[in-house]
């Protein structure tokens, strides 16, 4: 996975497309009793069937997979058995096996393979040393030592991993609190916040690290995804956007209702545009 795909560039889809080659992740079904099925896709559409949320479609039909994101077992080693894709997410997820047969799944570190033996919730007592914890491993954020890359992060104790989630991301824990079991995370955007020093996290960056370089290469793997192509406010009809109607490519004079359109429109007039519409009327 630390490379690209090749295409037989014939077509224009082909020559544009750079999809991060995973020849070792496993192509067929997942584990059953792990999967459910997906919530009806609204498709951005209310209740009554309306549209209210535009660049939104259906997207492909798929299984989720359901990730321990809490890893409910205790100090006990588990096997990596396979490496398989979650279609909700960029990271890849690893199926793991534990004593007596059970399984579940959890998102995979970088550089772990199939037949790598991972353990979660890993204590230390005052004078042993750090070397214990492997990447994947999981321990308490007072527990690891200053400097550590973790992933897979508790915003608070017991709800689960709910920061670096995503595929190449990581966090940086820069000092501990002791003596009010806080911890210091910095963000690779050198943002830092505190969190309690009782949460958990893994050791290691997730997988996937290249993923931000793919290019999908043509509109329809976008529609596979659900994102529908986005139509200018101004090419609109009067009933479907403040912007719209006028003839041809010409726009009628009016003050911007978006966001982007409103900051520009500060920007240029070094006014509010609340202040300008009470002096309007």
């Amino acid at each position: 996975m630390n490379s690209f795909k090749r295409f037989t560039k014939f077509t224009n889809a082909l020559r544009n497309t750079k999809l991060v080659d995973k020849a070792c992740v496993w192509h067929r079904q997942a584990l059953d009793r792990l999967t459910t099925s997906r919530k009806h896709n609204k498709s951005g559409r209310s209740r009554a069937g309306y549209i209210v949320c535009f660049s939104k479609g259906k997207r492909m039909s798929n299984r989720l997979r359901t990730v321990d994101w809490r890893r409910v077992f205790y100090q006990i080693p588990g096997t990596i058995l396979r490496i398989e894709f979650d279609p909700v997410r960029s990271g890849l997820i690893a199926l793991i096996k534990f004593a007596h047969n059970i399984c579940n799944y959890r998102l995979l570190a970088n550089g772990l393979q199939v037949g790598n033996i991972i353990t979660s919730h890993i204590t230390f007592d005052e004078f042993r040393l750090y070397s214990y914890l492997n990447v994947g491993d999981s321990s308490r954020l007072i527990n690891m030592p200053r400097g550590v890359t973790i992933y897979n992060v508790e915003s608070s104790v017991g709800i689960g991993g709910t920061i670096s989630r995503s595929a190449g991301t990581f966090c940086t824990l820069m000092y501990k609190f002791t003596f009010i079991y806080k911890c210091l995370v910095k963000l690779p955007s050198t943002f830092q916040f505190s969190i309690d020093g009782l949460a958990v996290a893994c050791k290691g960056m997730v997988c996937n690290i290249l993923h931000r370089f793919e290019s999908i290469g043509k509109a329809g793997r976008n529609r596979w995804l659900g994102n529908k192509p986005i139509v200018r406010g101004v090419a609109k009809n009067p009933v479907d956007h403040p912007h719209g109607g006028g003839e041809g490519k010409k726009s009628k004079k009016c003050v911007p209702r978006t966001a982007w359109g409103k900051m520009l429109f500060w920007r240029k007039t070094g006014v509010s545009y609340k202040i300008q519409k009470i002096k309007v009327d």
